[in-house]
């Protein structure tokens, strides 16, 4: 299940000044199941079960403003504040799928120190957070009507998160978050009454 909101305002006169301000938020909840086997004939802890109980949220603000110095000029500039929080609970088991029955058969895979009750195969929760700045910035030129110059550079984020196939506090520790810094420039030309378009662009990513 999945519930997304966004909040936005608006300015947008096409002289002078063009911003927007707004807020979005995110909740997921679910699972995540899968069942696998392997050496079938020789390994008696199949199927292996993973199980995970998800729940992940998301909050930003963002702002964006782009200013025309002149007709041909324009500068523009933005900024996001991201906030994110990722839960899991695992009852990650092989064979038996009761999860009292898959401790006292000895198949619940996950550590007792991880588990609540010892008695149950569950994990408490496990939580992480994550937040970020993200900005872009760019400068634009058009010398005619059919010809746009620019140079940019931005930057991204995406949260970190667990590993649903843990089964002790090393192989739950959570995987980072990954950000990137792009610079970028190119060209977006028209021709012949605009039959023909030409775009040109060289990037770098970090």
């Amino acid at each position: 299940k999945s519930f997304t909101q966004e909040f936005q305002l608006i300015e947008n006169n096409g002289n002078g000044l063009d911003w927007i301000l707004g807020a979005f938020y995110s909740n997921e909840r679910g699972t995540d199941t899968s069942s696998s086997s392997s050496l079938q004939f020789v390994n008696p802890s199949n199927p292996g079960i993973t199980y995970g109980l998800v729940r992940n949220t998301s909050l930003a603000f963002f702002a964006q403003g782009k200013y025309a110095l002149s007709d041909q000029f324009s500068i523009t500039g933005g900024v996001r504040y991201t906030d994110e929080s990722k839960s899991l609970i695992s009852r990650n088991r092989t064979v038996i799928v009761d999860l009292a029955q898959s401790v006292t058969a000895g198949r619940c895979s996950i550590a007792v120190a991880l588990r609540p009750n010892p008695a149950i195969c569950e994990s408490s929760p496990i939580k992480d957070s994550y937040n970020a700045w993200d900005y872009l910035f760019s400068l634009d030129f058009k010398p005619t009507d059919d010809i746009l110059l620019y140079a940019k550079t931005s930057r991204g984020f995406k949260a970190g998160g667990q590993n649903l196939r843990g089964q002790d506090a090393v192989t739950f520790t959570p995987f980072g978050p990954e950000t990137v810094t792009e610079y970028e420039i190119g060209a977006k030309m028209e021709f012949m009454d605009r039959r023909v378009r030409l775009n040109l662009a060289a990037y770098t990513d970090k």
